[in-house]
């Protein structure tokens, strides 16, 4: 055990197929509460995931546990869990709720039976229009073997609602979100800025072209001074780059994990445009007082948290199907009306505020503190 842990918290099994940097700080919450022992693969660069890891002196164990793909990619499994549970007989288990991964549904099965409360943490169904009676009966075996089962938004927990998956009395919700330790206020935008940003994994879904395209032809259009501040890495990395190095006014930062860093590219920017299936950008775009712009079809994004995005209200929504002709005029009547900047930056700075007061890490330990008993161990 590392030195300085607290041996007589509650021992918290924590499952993750891998650790993102932006669930350091909220692992980091939970440690304050409980004793944690870290499962999780290793991340794949090559993806956009990034290298930090977990200060070690903040929990118990970190174990790499690797997963590997069965049938095709179908179905995968994540070695280590059940040996980890029956080692440890954790005081409760915190893990992904990945209906196809094996691995999960036989620790949901065990930790049942050991009676160790388990918190699965999900998107639930809401990428799902039409759910068929198979995966109903999955969700709602997942939700019965569970403790609670912990939704990413509200959206999440609404289809699983519509769904009719059976046990929702145990499905609560908390809102997924990103802390930023140099959010940039809105007092701080001056109206000047003339850049958008977009902070993600450069990938086929995220739509980059989609986005250079639109500026390009605004600022052929007479908004010259529009650029374009791309923050991020990803397997479209090197084609992007190589494909618009030609482009002065665009600026490929590649992976930047220092936050202050990115918030001090975004000061040059007053709206930040995921123009492909976003995620959790959105909400780290409200930190920095940008205006996030996303398309409104929330069933296709890659999270839920797009979601959180009312049009005209805290950002705007361009449509999916014509995505070049309305990201085009979303961009272009912003910029005609320049007194609607100030106030959805202002509004999503406030919808930012709402997310991280409590922290994602106290929500989760306000949903699992009634579970907690110490268990009796040896260091």
């Amino acid at each position: 055990m590392p030195k300085g842990v607290n041996n007589s918290k509650p021992l918290l099994m924590l499952v993750q197929p891998v650790i993102t940097a932006y669930r350091i700080p909220e692992f980091e919450a939970l440690a304050e509460e409980w004793l944690i022992d870290i499962y999780s693969d290793a991340p794949d660069a090559k993806q956009g995931f990034g290298g930090l890891q977990p200060d070690s002196k903040k929990f118990r164990y970190l174990r790499h546990t690797p997963t590997r793909a069965l049938l095709g990619g179908r179905l995968n499994f994540q070695s280590g869990l059940v040996t980890g549970l029956l080692r440890s007989r954790p005081d409760a288990v915190f893990i992904t709720a990945n209906i196809r991964a094996l691995s999960y549904w036989l620790l949901l099965i065990v930790a049942f039976f050991l009676r160790i409360p388990l918190y699965s943490h999900g998107q639930g169904l809401y990428r799902k229009q039409q759910v068929s009676l198979v995966l109903r009966l999955l969700y709602s075996l997942a939700v019965g073997l569970s403790t609670r089962y912990i939704c990413y938004s509200d959206i999440s927990r609404t289809a699983m609602l519509r769904a009719k998956v059976m046990g929702m009395s145990k499905v609560v919700v908390a809102e997924n979100s990103v802390r930023n330790l140099y959010p940039v206020l809105p007092s701080e935008k001056t109206g000047r800025e003339s850049g958008i940003m977009f902070i993600g994994r450069l990938r086929a879904g995220s739509n980059i072209p989609l986005l250079i395209d639109v500026i390009s032809s605004l600022r052929q259009a007479g908004y010259a001074e529009l650029s374009l501040h791309i923050v991020g890495a990803g397997t479209d990395y090197v084609a992007l780059k190589d494909s618009y190095q030609q482009q002065s006014w665009i600026n490929f930062y590649g992976s930047v994990y220092q936050q202050e860093k990115i918030a001090a590219i975004s000061k040059s920017c007053f709206l930040g445009c995921y123009p492909g299936d976003a995620g959790l950008s959105v909400v780290h775009y409200m930190s920095m007082s940008l205006i996030p712009v996303v398309h409104n079809s929330f069933h296709l994004h890659m999270g839920p948290e797009p979601s959180y995005i009312h049009d005209n209200i805290n950002g705007l929504c361009f449509q999916r199907e014509l995505a070049r002709e309305t990201l085009y005029e979303t961009i272009k009547k912003l910029l005609d009306n320049k007194q609607d900047i100030e106030r959805l930056q202002q509004a999503a700075y406030h919808s930012y505020q709402e997310l991280v007061n409590p922290s994602l890490g106290q929500r989760w330990a306000n949903i699992m503190r009634p579970s907690i008993k110490v268990t009796e161990r040896d260091s």
